[in-house]
């Protein structure tokens, strides 16, 4: 028998081998990654001054583009029919992060886009909302962020605005009309409906409105949707003496028909800036109301407004008031221009005329399309 001293090494090297291999492996990989850490210090203090700016050029661009993505995400979520047909459930909408997908969505498209790329990302876009960028004030290549380009004006003569006479209303925007009607009440207060549901009055101004307990007085709404390639710029709906805006921090819900079918309130609880005035015969207020990824409503009365704040810098709950000439107000023809959007959202109009004068009379019905300046209603002044 042989001794142990005298086996074969052949198994036991045989069994060292890969052990070996793996410590030479990595004792290579060490060698090599501290040769490379080493020229990358010596390179990083020979060019700091010069990377530096490179690295926050890049990081910039990777933030914005990231939050590109989240805010394409959640909008093909909720905006895109075919992805909303397979949200069942209201509570999915509310647990969205709708402020924030909404500021970074604001960010990256602030961010300017290089000019060879503007003409085929603008004309992606056009071609699948069904924009007409041939109205466009500039040609694409001068718009230097999609926030630009969104709120784009319109060529001069674009539009005609119609003349609707006393107690009339002409379209503030391009879009579809949701639901038109006068002004009813559920037996406790005065509402407006939409896609088969009814919002206070109330809720939506968050005040009572004289007008709605005046017997003498006769209140009717229009329920007017902006789709994302719509012009997306808000004017007077008539002549308008504007006194008050109220700038009422809340939700942003989406406001596509599938989700107004199947949240209730959305708006009365979403963002909205509320203009409120009078006109010819009566009282005016218009609310345009936010969306997510439109939480940015501007107003050009007041550029310096800025909407869509994170909530720890507003007090939640609470409308922040503008009083226009000292409360006297500013004068507007109609068809001017008064707020924008930065993408597409609703504007609602509630107004008043005097009973005396005479019925109001739609000329558009649910489903209709209008275009800024197109006659909506008009009163039939009693002879």
């Amino acid at each position: 028998m042989r001794s142990a001293s005298r086996l074969p090494s052949w198994p036991l090297q045989g069994a060292m081998r890969p052990l070996s291999l793996l410590r030479r492996a990595s004792a290579s990989a060490k060698r090599f990654s501290s040769t490379l850490e080493s020229r990358a210090t010596t390179h990083t203090r020979e060019n700091a001054g010069k990377e530096r700016p490179k690295r926050k050029r890049r990081a910039a661009v990777v933030v914005a583009w990231a939050c590109v993505g989240v805010g394409a995400a959640t909008y093909a979520l909720v905006q895109v029919p075919s992805a909303a047909e397979q949200v069942q459930d209201a509570a999915l909408y509310r647990m969205l992060p709708q402020r924030t997908a909404s500021r970074a969505f604001g960010c990256a498209a602030s961010v300017p886009l290089p000019t060879f790329a503007r003409k085929w990302i603008y004309g992606g876009w056009a071609r699948a909302f069904h924009a007409n960028l041939d109205e466009a004030e500039r040609s694409m290549e001068e718009y230097r962020t999609l926030r630009e380009f969104f709120a784009r004006k319109l060529k001069p003569g674009a539009r005609t605005i119609e003349e609707a006479g006393p107690g009339g209303i002409v379209s503030p925007v391009d879009g579809r009309v949701m639901s038109v009607g006068k002004a009813t009440t559920d037996g406790r207060e005065a509402c407006f409906e939409a896609k088969g549901r009814r919002y206070s009055i109330h809720g939506l101004l968050r005040r009572e409105w004289e007008d709605l307990i005046d017997p003498t007085k006769q209140v009717h709404y229009l329920v007017l949707y902006l789709a994302p390639g719509d012009y997306h710029r808000i004017h007077a709906p008539c002549h308008w003496n504007v006194r008050t805006r109220r700038w009422i921090p809340g939700e942003l819900l989406p406001v596509n028909d599938r989700a107004v079918e199947r949240v209730p309130g959305i708006y009365v609880e979403n963002e909205r800036v509320i203009l409120e005035g009078e006109c010819e015969t009566g009282s005016c207020a218009m609310a345009a109301i936010g969306a997510l990824n439109v939480g940015s409503i501007g107003v050009t009365l007041e550029p310096e407004l800025a909407t869509n704040r994170p909530y720890r810098a507003l007090s939640k709950g609470k409308d922040h008031i503008q009083r226009y000439g000292e409360g006297k107000g500013v004068l507007l023809k109609a068809g001017q221009e008064v707020a924008s959007f930065n993408l597409g959202s609703t504007v609602v109009i509630v107004h008043s005329t005097t009973v005396e004068d005479g019925p109001i009379e739609f000329h558009v019905k649910h489903g209709d399309r209008i275009r800024m300046g197109q006659v909506l209603a008009t009163q039939q002044r009693r002879q």
